[in-house]
Parts: structure tokens; C-alpha cells; sequence
């Protein structure tokens, strides 16, 4: 199901196929059988935290992009969680007093050189098989030993 059939086009108030479109929503992701990030209930709720989810990673991956373009970087060699990380403790910080502007932009490039400092590992020949030990997962169980899950991992994309 694509997230643009469940919104309103067009600021327009949202009538009964929005409202079916909705439910429609709150079902599937009721139905998800393991759901951390969701916690609302009704359908207008779990489409607005959807919406929420999408807008947070979204700004954090346009920060890294800055940070990337800032520092000569590839967007992909700078940590996710790190600057998730970054973000979060500056947002906390910044909340807990206030700061002057000329403060608040030396704090903003500093941000950007701190998520820029914290590379993902290069881990060249790392192969990890899509199998989990717990059965809630959509992913098989791991019923052979790692070493050989690896090396048909390895011999199958060579």
C-alpha cells in the first residue's frame, strides 16, 4: 500500500474514502506482528505517527548530508545512529536553556563536524546471513552453523 493513497490530496477536508483509507492503514499496521515504533491506536493517529517516523529520518538523513557535503564525506561513510545519537543530546541541550544566535550557529557546525567524525567501518568481505535465532521474526532460524551460512552467502554473490 503506498503512504500518497492515504492522504488527503490538495488540503482538502477528508471524506468518507480518507476515512476508510484510514482504518484501511491502522489495520495493516495492527496486524504487523512486531511493531516498536507504533504505538497509537486510532486511525489518524498511527497515519500521523507514520507520517512523524518518515519527517524524523528524513531531516536526520538531510543533516548527515550536510555534514557529508561539509567534511568532503559520502553521505553512506557517516553513522546513522551516531548522529541520531548527535541530534537527540544538541536537541536536549538547546531545550534546556536559551542560546544566542551567534552561540546557536557555532553549536550547528559543530554538530556537523562531530556527525561527520563518525565513520561507518570499512568491513570488507562481511557477509551476515538473513537468519535470526528467535521465531517472531520474518526471517528463517538458523538451523546450520554460522561459518556455513557465511560462506553460501559468500560463494552465492561471487
Amino acid at each position: 500500500m503506498d503512504l500518497h493513497e492515504l492522504t488527503p490530496v490538495g488540503g482538502r477536508a477528508p471524506g468518507r474514502r480518507d476515512g476508510r483509507r484510514l482504518e484501511r492503514l491502522a489495520e495493516v499496521c495492527e496486524n504487523l506482528p512486531d511493531r516498536p515504533w507504533l504505538w497509537c491506536k486510532t486511525p489518524a493517529m498511527v497515519l500521523a505517527e507514520v507520517w512523524a517516523t518518515i519527517l524524523a529520518y528524513n531531516l536526520i538523513r538531510t543533516t548527515v548530508a550536510g555534514a557529508a557535503a561539509l567534511h568532503d564525506k559520502q553521505p553512506r561513510q557517516i553513522s546513522f545512529t551516531a548522529a541520531c545519537q548527535y541530534i537527540l543530546s544538541t536537541w536536549m541541550m538547546l531545550s534546556a536553556s536559551r542560546t544566542p544566535a551567534a552561540t546557536l550557529r557555532e553549536l550547528r557546525l559543530r554538530l556537523l563536524e562531530q556527525i561527520a567524525s563518525c565513520d561507518v567501518a570499512n568491513r570488507p568481505g562481511r557477509f551476515e546471513p538473513r537468519v535470526i535465532k528467535r521465531r517472531k521474526h520474518r526471517y528463517p532460524l538458523m538451523k546450520q552453523p554460522r561459518a556455513d551460512l557465511r560462506r553460501g552467502i559468500a560463494t552465492s554473490t561471487a
